[in-house]
């Protein structure tokens, strides 16, 4: 950290942090972030209006302020240690933090790994997105973030230990990593337990720029924090990799690796495998049956018995994990036709894994899938998805999803350059409208997959958050034309 410009800082009362000005109350400290679409320097004025007792800032500046500017060499890493200690203060933070990182599965694995630990009797929480709390609760927060900005990252952290969690599992996204609000995570006075690492694919790379810096700044989870200990699926070229740079203290899952899953059967009432272990072996049947399900169990179930659960238990726990809100998630719908399942899918990887197991669990049936590409993000997996789309199901709609800033008509001509020549497809721009074709379209015993939202039960439009949740919405459609049809 640079010299203050002020040597009168230390007098100063600091009530509370944040990089945002508009939330700027008084006695807060306010940093003065620079990112990639606002420079939170532009906003030193409004800060120190609202009531802000000091800046934290990496850049000159030139206003006159009345409150102490700090100037430090890494805004981003200063503000997340600051946060940290903050919120660390006069606390017993006694909670152990297992991070999950990787393309996909991260939540998957993450709840699947609460499931396990509250199963044994540990008070267990939860820091990804689907919100913050505790497993099997109502949200206490939800910050529409993977991993939260460094404010509301530690002073959920504080609050879950102060609470009584044992253990916080955390989402460790790589904006979340690259942006430095994991850097705190030493202040906080809990134990690091453990890294552990999914998959690795195509995504985020208008951020990253390349697969090599994603996979670089993925790598600091198990680098620069010191975690007790590294928990990797080598089924994953990435995750192989990975493994071979890490010195000791690491666990290998998957094909070969300390934890394997042996006789791995998809049906349609979920995924069975043998769980084998250092510790001893155990039959694993889960009831539910997600694309990447026998990996990411397999993962929790390596964190649980590392920390001391043993392999039945695990295994059995895994007996009553019924999946994540939006991932492999088949609404119940009475008497309807033809099954619709709702999944998060929005990577190239997911998406192939999500047909090939609905595939698998569906043998002989008709796989109808819905999708879109996000606007405002790489656009490079988009051709790509299409193609995939368009391949491995029966029929596709593609359609718009969180077109954000973007025309949806740019981003679904990107979408069909990639379609295979041949295919049976259909472009309904309005995400409604095409819910509402591939419903009331659909014919006896059909798969419908709506794939893209998962558990969002919003939409990005021209800067604009509405509310829409596709279930309510099919569920409306088949009362409708159910009316409609005499059924």
């Amino acid at each position: 950290m640079k010299e203050s410009s002020c040597s009168f800082v230390t007098d100063v009362e600091i009530t509370g942090l944040t990089a945002n000005s508009k939330a700027v109350e008084k006695g807060m400290l306010y940093a003065a972030i620079k990112g990639r679409e606002s420079d939170g320097n532009r906003f030193i004025g409004e800060a120190v209006a609202n009531g802000a007792a000091a800046i934290i800032t990496e850049e000159k500046t030139d206003v006159s302020a009345s409150v102490p500017i700090l100037h430090v060499d890494d805004i981003k890493s200063a503000f997340a240690h600051a946060s940290a200690r903050f919120y660390a203060v006069g606390s017993e933070n006694r909670a152990k933090i297992i991070a999950v990182t990787g393309t996909n599965g991260k939540t998957t694995t993450a709840m699947a790994a609460a499931h396990i630990f509250a199963a044994a009797g540990h008070r267990t929480a939860v820091i990804g997105t689907l919100g913050v709390g505790f497993y099997g609760e109502e949200p206490m927060a939800s910050f529409g973030l993977t991993t939260p900005s460094a404010e509301n990252l530690y002073s959920s952290i504080c609050e879950l230990s102060r609470l009584g969690a044992e253990y916080i599992i955390l989402e460790a996204s790589s904006q979340g990593i690259a942006e430095k609000r994991l850097d705190g995570l030493t202040d906080t006075g809990c134990t690091l337990s453990a890294a552990m690492f999914t998959n690795l694919s195509p995504e985020h790379l208008d951020y990253h720029g390349g697969m090599e810096e994603y996979f670089r700044v993925k790598s600091r989870l198990f680098t620069d924090f010191g975690f007790e200990k590294a928990i990797v699926n080598i089924s994953d070229a990435y995750g192989r990799r990975l493994y071979r740079n890490l010195g000791c203290n690491k666990l290998a899952v998957g094909d070969g690796g300390d934890f394997e899953a042996y006789g791995l059967r998809y049906t349609a009432d979920g995924v069975e495998y043998e769980l084998h272990s250092p510790l001893g072996d155990a039959k694993v049947k889960c009831p539910f049956g997600g694309a990447h399900t026998a990996e990411n169990t397999l993962l929790a179930a390596a964190a649980a018995i590392s920390e001391g659960n043993g392999v039945g238990a695990a295994a059995a726990a895994l007996g009553t994990f019924f999946g994540v809100c939006g991932r492999m998630e088949r609404l119940e719908l009475r008497d309807f036709r033809a099954d619709v399942i709702v999944d998060f899918a929005h990577t190239p990887e997911a998406l192939r894994a999500l047909l090939e197991c609905a595939r698998e669990r569906y043998p002989g049936r008709r796989l109808v899938v819905l999708f879109g590409c996000g606007g405002d993000r790489d656009p490079s997996k988009r051709a790509v998805m299409g193609k995939i789309a368009t391949a491995l199901a029966d029929f596709t709609v593609i359609t718009s999803d969180n077109p954000r800033t973007e025309d949806p008509n740019k981003i679904i001509s990107d979408i069909l350059s990639g379609v295979l020549s041949g295919s049976s497809y259909s472009v309904i721009i309005d995400r409604r409208e095409a819910i509402k074709y591939v419903t009331e379209s659909s014919l006896e015993g059909d798969v419908i997959l709506l794939v893209g939202k998962g558990h969002e039960r919003y939409e990005y439009r021209n800067n604009q958050k509405t509310y829409f949740d596709e279930r309510s919405i099919v569920r409306e459609i088949i009362k409708q034309s159910g009316k409609q049809n005499g059924f």
